[in-house]
């Protein structure tokens, strides 16, 4: 079995980036395979990379005629092994089967793998480019070795987009649901479409990342270092101006801190209607500050206007 799926991958990445030969001669050796257990449909998503071949409007009919034929072939095969297994009541209750989507994607998990394939597409494409730019720049600096660092980056092999996108969506199905599912799927979208994230996205295409700890991660897990360091920076600011003064606060030096002695205050007011006890209990309109010392945070309260 791990022989055939080794096989099946092969073919399938041909049939993602090979050329219209190339794509013609995997489709002849899957056809002579003949029917695939579901196992290896499953483990390869050979049907996401056939059912891609016969949509695509850039290839001759003949290579899309002969990709459907093949996804028709291998789902009658699964109908009648699924028949022989199963009961009458067992074929009644059970969904119709789509080789094309094995494991079976309903209309939001196919959405989700799409974006995540066409996000994970584009982020290949800015990876090769960044490489060939520092390659350039490596062979064209003096002293240089010629093909550098950056040429063994390019040569470690990237896991085609489409299949790559489909086990992630896998892997977020199975640990997430509902609210949590899709803001997860948001979240690495974000991340994976952000050209600063250099680091996050070149461990996912080229196998680094373990996929099993996505549906964990937190936005700022995901996200490149400099966009983390300008959030904290963010925080930091945003911290310091609530801690020591308020936007609606006045400066001055007419008060003094019992606590440090400075007289580097900002304070507010408001007016009250307060009970004197000096003026018998009756009310007693009175101005309340809110002093706040910006040396060391100290804040008090002071009144006036009683009788």
């Amino acid at each position: 079995m791990d022989e055939v799926i080794a096989r099946v991958k092969g073919h399938r990445d041909t049939l993602l980036s090979g050329s219209e030969s190339q794509i013609s001669e995997a489709l002849a050796a899957l056809t002579a395979l003949g029917s695939l257990p579901e196992q290896v449909l499953g483990e390869t998503f050979v049907g996401l990379a056939v059912d891609k071949i016969s949509k695509d409007a850039t290839l001759p009919e003949q290579l899309k005629r002969s990709s459907r034929e093949l996804l028709r072939f291998w789902q009658d095969s699964l109908h009648r092994w699924k028949a022989m297994t199963t009961t009458s009541s067992d074929r009644e209750r059970s969904p119709s089967l789509d080789v094309a989507a094995v494991p079976h994607l309903t209309k939001q998990r196919e959405k989700v793998m799409e974006k995540l394939a066409e996000a994970l597409s584009t982020a290949a494409v800015r990876r090769e480019f960044s490489d060939r730019q520092s390659d350039k720049n490596s062979s064209g600096s003096p002293g240089s070795l010629g093909s550098g660092s950056a040429s063994l980056w390019a040569s470690k092999p990237l896991k085609p987009s489409l299949v790559l996108a489909a086990e992630i969506e896998g892997v977020l199905h199975s640990q997430l649901e509902g609210r949590k599912y899709v803001a997860q799927a948001r979240s690495l979208l974000y991340n994976i479409k952000d050209a600063s994230n250099v680091e996050f996205c070149r461990s996912l295409l080229e196998g680094d990342f373990d996929i099993r700890q996505l549906p964990s991660l937190s936005a700022e897990d995901m996200a490149s270092s400099s966009r983390n360091a300008r959030r904290a920076q963010v925080r930091k600011e945003a911290f310091e101006a609530a801690a020591v003064r308020p936007a609606s606060h006045t400066v001055t030096d007419k008060f003094v801190c019992e606590k440090c002695g400075s007289n580097k205050t900002a304070y507010t007011q408001s007016a009250a209607v307060e009970s004197c006890v000096r003026s018998g209990g009756e009310p007693v309109e009175t101005m309340v500050t809110f002093v706040t010392c910006l040396a060391c945070s100290n804040a008090w309260t002071e009144r006036s206007g009683f009788a």
